[in-house]
């Protein structure tokens, strides 16, 4: 039998957790980097809701959130109806959400997914001439998919996201951070060497990111302070593992260096997330916030400014 001074300090060492009595609503946080933020959330105290298309996907990420709450928030936010329906399904039952972060995004998973055969295939051709011409086919194919899945992209991560943003205009109390996942190609995306199988993602989060910025004064004038957390290549996910597998070795080998340089990890978002969350929003010099993850001589930073020299912005993807 547990000693009950054993228990009363576990019980104590819980109500005093930094998010206790925190819950946090995250889109695409069934895997990746989203499902990460839900783990350690929950670590620290909070309760987390989940959004995801599939129910089958939360029941999935469920499994790995064990230190707390865990809601879900089943819907395509491609559809509107969808979304307000989850959402009056929490306010009924008094789950609504204290702060938000946005991780989905959409528009490249789909075709990257086709010409990865190609690229294993690529891969073993010794000959570079050969290797180059079939490149030249490869890029044709990859704008030409780009293309079709053009506004694919822009449904997921600008109307739907922009919809998505105005319910929680609605529904976040006074004093809720609302968190906005990017990156460097999508944050810069005018000056960035952004690749071109990330151009659907990327144009239509800069998007986003406009307007969110043009609205945030009027989030802030109702107590909902967003912020912008935009990290570099993110090795440990599953779109990270296949641009390092299959992509990275068509860079040359100076180019390959300093994308592993620069690429962080989930877990430094993750880092950067709880900042956000812990931090006063009294204290922001701007709104949004922005908070930059990149990696730099062997160590990742989380920095207010992104080094305008940072060679990971200059690297030439051959698609």
């Amino acid at each position: 039998m547990v000693p009950e001074t054993i228990l009363t300090k576990k019980q104590e060492a819980k109500e005093n957790l930094p998010f206790k009595g925190r819950r946090v609503f995250i889109t695409g946080g069934t895997s990746g980097t989203g499902l990460a933020a839900a783990i350690e959330i929950q670590r620290l105290g909070g309760e987390v809701i989940i959004g995801t298309r599939s129910r089958e996907h939360f029941e999935k990420a469920a499994g790995n959130l064990t230190e707390g709450k865990t809601y879900p928030f089943i819907a395509d936010l491609t559809k509107e109806n969808q979304v307000r329906e989850e959402i009056m399904h929490l306010a009924t039952e008094n789950n609504l959400p204290t702060d938000f972060i946005h991780s989905a995004a959409g528009g490249m998973e789909a075709f990257l997914g086709g010409i990865t055969f190609n690229l294993a295939r690529l891969l073993k051709i010794k000959d570079q001439k050969e290797r180059q011409v079939k490149i030249e086919v490869l890029r044709e194919r990859v704008a030409e998919e780009v293309n079709k899945y053009q506004s694919f992209a822009q449904a997921i991560n600008f109307n739907g996201a922009k919809a998505l943003m105005e319910e929680m205009y609605s529904i976040l109390p006074e004093g809720a951070r609302l968190i906005y996942y990017s990156s460097p190609w999508s944050s810069l995306y005018n000056q960035a060497k952004t690749p071109l199988f990330y151009q659907p993602i990327a144009g239509t989060k800069h998007m986003m990111e406009e307007w969110l910025s043009e609205n945030s004064k009027r989030f802030t004038d109702k107590g909902i302070y967003p912020a912008i957390i935009s990290g570099t290549l993110i090795l440990d996910t599953n779109i990270g593992k296949v641009i390092e597998r299959l992509i990275l070795p068509l860079l040359s080998e100076n180019e390959r260096e300093i994308m592993r340089q620069s690429a962080i990890s989930m877990k430094d978002m993750v880092d950067a997330t709880v900042e956000i969350l812990k931090s006063d929003p009294m204290q922001w010099v701007e709104y949004p916030k922005r908070l930059w993850v990149y990696g730099e001589e062997g160590q990742v930073k989380i920095a207010e400014f992104f080094p305008v020299n940072n060679l990971f912005m200059q690297v030439i993807f051959p698609f």
